[in-house]
């Protein structure tokens, strides 16, 4: 990450919340271990990961990052894309008319 002048948010536009775990790739290597398949390592009991944390394995730094990233995440509210639903309707009234 960079410090530039006038830069003071990362938006992680590509990125469900979902899918974070698998941005990190330290938490991808052990996540074999959790207890459940589709740990998030934030509640669940018996993951790995948090496990890795405590023990020093995984730095707390990267693990406070990825819990603001997947808060920031889940707060984010849906954005549509009015220019694509208009394109793919119009394609159909070009082929009926």
């Amino acid at each position: 990450m960079a410090d530039t002048p006038g830069f003071s948010s990362l938006e992680l536009l590509d990125v469900e919340t979902d899918a974070l775990r698998d941005r990190f790739p330290e938490f991808v290597a052990v996540a074999g271990d959790c207890k459940f398949r589709g740990c998030q390592h934030l509640q669940e009991p018996h993951c790995a990961v948090k496990a890795a944390v405590a023990a020093g394995q995984i730095m707390q730094s990267r693990y406070d990052n990825y819990c603001q990233f997947h808060a920031e995440l889940a707060a984010r509210k849906p954005v549509y894309d009015k220019k694509k639903k208009v394109e793919s309707v119009t394609p159909r009234l070009k082929a009926e008319a």
